[in-house]
């Protein structure tokens, strides 16, 4: 063997071996690393403000890490504001309730003056499935809220509008 085919060989060796590495290190960081799951506590508006509610800064700092839930989505219709936000973002609160909103995105209000805004420019996109709790409850007092807790994978699409679109994709436990 020439020494030119010898030192080819040897590189391939050496290509192959940092090629396998890499992966193993790949595979090691995604399945045996513990990474630390932020969790998101507060309540997800759907018709009331969410401006103080931090959510948008979660799911934008969580962008495709996996997220755990553990709040309520409120619907409630308790005062004039509700139902300004209801009618306002064309929010089907029945469908929030039965679940057939998964797949659909729903509207995030953020405002200032409920009496002079547009439905936001943000919308959750919730794909869950078995593993998540998603309880309905109600007040008698116009109260709404559905429990919602479970762990998801965060990631964002952008569309015309322009409408941002967080989805939370559950992510079994």
């Amino acid at each position: 063997m020439t020494n030119n085919a010898r030192t080819i060989r040897v590189s391939l060796v050496i290509i192959v071996l940092a090629v396998v590495t890499m992966l193993a290190l790949l595979v090691y960081d995604r399945f045996f690393t513990t990474q630390e799951i932020e969790t998101f506590q507060g309540n997800i508006n759907l018709t009331s403000d969410n401006s103080d509610t931090g959510l948008l800064e979660f799911l934008d700092r969580n962008e495709g890490k996996v997220v755990r839930f553990d709040g309520y989505i409120d619907t409630s219709m308790s005062i004039a504001e509700n139902q300004i936000v209801e009618q306002t973002c064309d929010l089907n609160i029945e469908a929030v309730i039965d679940r057939s909103v998964v797949g659909t995105p729903i509207p995030l209000p953020f405002y200032e003056d409920v009496n002079n805004f547009h439905c936001s420019p943000y919308a959750l996109v919730l794909d869950i499935g078995p593993h998540t709790i998603y309880e309905y409850s109600s007040g008698g007092t116009g109260i709404v809220m559905v429990r919602f807790k479970g762990l998801f994978e965060v990631f964002t699409t952008y569309h015309s509008g322009p409408t941002t679109h967080y989805h939370l994709k559950e992510i079994a436990p």
